[in-house]
């Protein structure tokens, strides 16, 4: 390659007579020995699409086991360190050159976001999908991993449709992003997630975090949420990392699976199998409200028979002081109440009561309809 077709793009070196995006590196001499000189070399092939993820995934992985060890930063790696950093080198000079085509034709009409997660991290790749009777070429855009805290991997069958969730979560971040730069008409997500897509159509009950991360997808809009089989999900890729010469030609990574190519009516059908689903969900301690009986709520105060809710508020205040007062201040939660005059805290707690008790008389149903 010339000097005239080599221009520096962004920081990317690109090829203007291919029209390429070129990536290449070299091992330094000696080879890579400690911490630092790791994270210098993986830090300097600059991605910022996250194109090449996959192969950037075993140096992290490599990373965080030396931090996880408490190595400092130019302390010799140890003989098993060294072993798993010695065959990386191999494998990076062996092939130390990818080529990615750069340019992306504007009519793309569909954004596809696949995701996916392992025990020691997350990964999402995208494509843009370009829609007509004649073609439907989907292209690579963007890539990303991320690793998983030690902590969060300390119990993996708890941790990892959790961790599932959290890769639709980022997905979804991602998702967001590329809409503010690119116009689309149809978003399309997919995971090999049984369970995480179960609860996004019904929450759990029991989770905060789980919780928290349905709110947040729920809050983008307009997306297709699909079921794919883990041998057809790219993000597979990213989430457990490959090698350089096996990215390379890798059509499922660059491409999308080869459904895709096709006509919407021509992709897999998508079906999850709800016995499995349920079965996840209830080794977790988790089952969503689609398969619980929903208990009939009985109160003991006939909130009818009050005709404002000052009124009502006291008289549960005054319950609640009696409870308080023959139970001898042995209820954490009513210590607070007080047996001489009414206190503001005692009456913003009888309130809040009040609100849990109308709360929980609400189903899923009717606050989804008025969300």
């Amino acid at each position: 390659m010339t000097d005239e077709t080599k221009v520096k793009l962004l920081g990317i070196e690109w090829n203007t007579s291919k029209d390429k995006f070129i990536w290449n590196w070299k091992i330094p001499q000696g080879g890579l020995q400690t911490k630092r000189q790791i994270l210098q070399f993986y830090a300097a092939i600059y991605d910022p699409l996250g194109l090449l993820s996959p192969i950037i995934l075993p140096w992290k992985i490599l990373i965080q086991d030396l931090w996880k060890k408490g190595m400092s930063w130019d302390e010799k790696l140890e003989l098993e360190e060294m072993r798993r950093c010695s065959e990386l080198e191999k494998a990076f000079n062996q092939f130390n050159v990818i080529e990615v085509t750069r340019w992306i034709p504007q009519e793309y009409s569909e954004i596809h976001v696949f995701v996916d997660a392992s025990e020691r991290a997350v990964g999402l790749a995208v494509y843009a999908r370009r829609s007509s009777s004649m073609t439907c070429k989907p292209q690579l855009i963007y890539g990303k991993t991320r690793l998983i805290p030690k902590r969060e991997s300390r119990k993996l069958s708890v941790s990892i449709p959790r961790l599932e969730l959290l890769a639709v979560t980022l997905g979804i971040r991602a998702l967001e992003f590329i809409r503010q730069e690119i116009e689309v008409r149809k978003t399309y997500l997919w995971s090999d997630s049984a369970c995480a897509l179960h609860w996004l159509r019904k929450p759990p009950v029991g989770s905060r975090y789980i919780s928290n991360r349905i709110d947040e997808v729920r809050r983008c809009k307009g997306i297709e949420f699909h079921h794919v089989r883990s041998t057809d999900n790219p993000a597979d890729k990213a989430s457990r990392g490959l090698l350089p010469e096996k990215l390379k030609d890798d059509l499922l990574w660059w491409n999308g699976p080869s459904w895709l190519w096709e006509q919407k009516e021509n992709w897999p059908e998508d079906k999850i199998m709800q016995e499995s689903v349920i079965s996840v969900c209830m080794n977790m301690g988790l089952l969503a409200e689609e398969e619980i009986q929903s208990p009939e709520v009985i109160t003991l105060i006939d909130v009818t028979r009050f005709s404002s809710l000052l009124k009502l508020t006291k008289t549960i205040l005054y319950v609640l002081r009696f409870i308080a007062k023959i139970s001898k201040d042995k209820i954490k939660n009513l210590k607070d109440f007080s047996r001489d005059n009414f206190t503001y805290k005692e009456y913003e707690k009888t309130t809040q009561l009040l609100v849990r008790m109308a709360q929980s008389s609400i189903t899923q149903k009717e606050i989804e309809h008025w969300v």
